[in-house]
């Protein structure tokens, strides 16, 4: 592996990528009085060319891309969860990892 999932993820020491935007967004919304915000998180895996829910590990295993004017770009058919803070966003990332596909790289446990 090149560093991607701890570039992504982080530690909670360090957090990476990820946890930083999530906190961020939460942040921006809570400054924002003019709008009510509403969060839901989807978590796919692209590996492979084929699209994978992580946070429904029973359905099947490749999803479709869509595209449409209501939607934009979505993945039919993934889990989308509502959300109201960037800790209840993360442990769905956390328990959503466990399903991640992971094949040897000789680098450590996590890589993909």
């Amino acid at each position: 592996g090149s560093g991607k999932t701890h570039t992504m993820l982080g530690q909670p020491q360090e957090p990476g990528v990820m946890p930083e935007a999530v906190e961020e967004l939460m942040a921006a919304a809570l400054r924002d009085d003019d709008f009510d915000y509403k969060f839901g998180v989807s978590y796919v895996e692209i590996y492979n060319e084929k699209v994978k829910d992580l946070l429904n590990p029973d359905s099947q295993a490749d999803l479709e891309v869509r595209e449409d004017a209501k939607h934009g770009t979505h993945i039919q058919g993934a889990v989308e969860l509502a959300v109201g803070s960037a800790a209840e966003i993360m442990e769905h990332m956390q328990r959503g990892s466990v399903y991640r596909t992971t094949e040897a790289t000789n680098c450590n446990e996590v890589s993909s």
